[in-house]
């Protein structure tokens, strides 16, 4: 059965002619009658109201199956477990104690900031401050490596006469 007469068998099993329909979505009977005839076709929002108004569903009104609903409480189900998956995969905490490390053990820190920004994800929670923090203890650690350094080779040291 097409749209049209669908239209026009919902509307008589409402018990409402054209006219009380098209006062109820405020429009012109005209229309009405254009999609019950097949001339034009409403749209979403007027078929939305149509199926309210007939006290029928949308799926049925439009000739369509209604999707069954177990698939998408499967697949809800589903995502929860990857969630938790992936929450239990989620190395952002870890990394981010570990770059927070690196400023106590200066210099070395600049050739472990590095690997953990390698080891840093997308998918991480702590992704964008793990990087941060990373790119704060690699400065940190070539100043206080520059510091060491010219500690040890004398540099900058002055004689007073």
């Amino acid at each position: 059965m097409e749209l049209d007469k669908r239209l026009k068998v919902a509307r008589k099993n409402a018990g409402l002619s054209q006219n009380e329909v098209a006062e109820k979505l405020h429009i012109s009977r005209q229309a009405i009658s254009q999609w019950e005839n097949g001339r034009s076709y409403p749209d979403l929002d007027n078929l939305t109201l149509l199926s309210q108004l007939y006290q029928v569903d949308i799926y049925e009104l439009n000739g369509q199956n209604k999707p069954a609903d177990p698939p998408i409480q499967i697949n809800k189900e589903s995502e929860k477990e990857n969630n938790y998956k992936n929450k239990d995969k989620d190395e952002g905490l870890v990394l981010l104690i570990f770059s927070c490390i690196l400023f106590l053990i200066a210099p070395f820190g600049v050739f472990i900031a590095p690997i953990i920004i390698w080891r840093n994800k997308k998918t991480n929670l702590y992704y964008k401050l793990v990087y941060i923090v990373c790119i704060g203890a690699i400065l940190y650690n070539l100043y206080t490596g520059y510091g060491n350094l010219s500690d040890y080779l004398d540099w900058g040291a002055t004689e007073y006469h």
